[in-house]
């Protein structure tokens, strides 16, 4: 009798064990299959998964911190959605307006390349200018110009910007601190002139620059200066590939979490976060990042790019290059 009232028991809690699996198994279909509206919501949907596990490992003592919100089995519906909401107000307001500039492909040079944004070619100069040189009086190369417009994020009361770097040889000697920015705040056509660059310095393709309105993020190694708040929670729920979570909130929330050429918004780094302190002690303004193009023939390195930073109070610039 002992023995069979045992087997009973045993039989029992199997199958008991067996329902919550499978209830689990329903869950998990539910979260990731019935609200899944678009690919892009599938995917944003499947991290509900590490929300579940992460709860499931934490002890009760630790439940709730982190600013996460306390498990509770009978709705983990509930939970995934309360954290990813708690993640998606840390970003919104760290979200920057951006100039995202595309290359196109190279041109014969526009009669009025002067007067236009565009890679390469001939730069804008006035009566009285002369081409920029280095320290040591060596010219540097022209790379690209960009005109005020409504769709080009440019600091206040600028209307052209220029950017010059060294004449690229051997990128092993490259020096990125020798790279020049030029910014006017006005100019008076009717004052243009024409200034070739000279003969040793071999000329870029004429591109002409789309500029089209985004929206901008840190990358992962940036994030920890604007909200350590939203690292932790991230680290907390996908703790081996954390980067991978939050690129896919940067996804949604912005659309792209890619390299590019831009004006404004947040630098998206190869190797380690390196934004430069300005005087106020603040991190200093992404003035704009250029990527490897290859329509304008510019490659910095192994597909490196070059960012600038620039404190208009004190009309210092900070230039740093990353490649892969």
């Amino acid at each position: 009798m002992f023995k069979k009232s045992y087997i009973y028991k045993h039989n029992y809690l199997f199958f008991r064990f067996i329902r919550i699996f499978n209830c689990i198994d329903i869950i998990k279909q539910k979260i990731l299959l019935d609200e899944a509206k678009s690919v892009a919501d599938y995917k944003f949907q499947t991290n509900a998964r590490f929300i579940m596990k992460f709860f499931k490992k934490m002890p009760a003592s630790s439940r709730g911190k982190n600013t996460l919100p306390p498990y509770d089995a009978a709705d983990p519906e509930g939970i995934a959605a309360a954290t990813l909401q708690q993640l998606e107000n840390r970003l919104i307001p760290l979200i920057k307006n951006a100039t995202v500039l595309k290359v196109k492909e190279a041109t014969r040079l526009h009669p009025e390349a002067a007067f236009r944004s565009h890679f390469g070619g001939t730069p804008y100069f006035e009566q009285g200018d002369t081409w920029p040189v280095n320290k040591k009086g060596i010219p540097l190369q022209f790379v690209f110009q960009v005109f005020a417009s409504p769709f080009a994020q440019l600091p206040a009361g600028v209307r052209l910007l220029q950017f010059f770097c060294p004449h690229i040889t051997d990128i092993e000697s490259f020096n990125v601190n020798e790279c020049y920015v030029k910014l006017l705040t006005e100019f008076n056509p009717t004052r243009q002139v024409t200034l070739l660059a000279p003969s040793f310095i071999t000329p870029r393709p004429y591109c002409e620059i789309i500029s089209d309105d985004a929206l901008s993020l840190p990358d992962w190694q940036g994030l920890p200066l604007y909200s350590p708040e939203a690292v932790s929670i991230i680290t907390a729920l996908e703790p081996e590939e954390p980067w991978e979570l939050y690129e896919q909130f940067c996804e949604k929330l912005t659309g792209n979490c890619y390299y590019r050429t831009q004006l404004a918004g947040y630098p998206r780094w190869i190797q380690q976060e390196n934004t430069p302190i300005n005087s106020k002690g603040k991190h200093s303004r992404l003035l704009f990042q250029v990527d490897s193009e290859d329509n304008a023939g510019l490659m910095w390195g192994d597909m490196g790019l070059v960012y600038v930073f620039y404190d208009q109070e004190k009309s210092t610039f900070w230039f740093e290059h990353q490649s892969h």
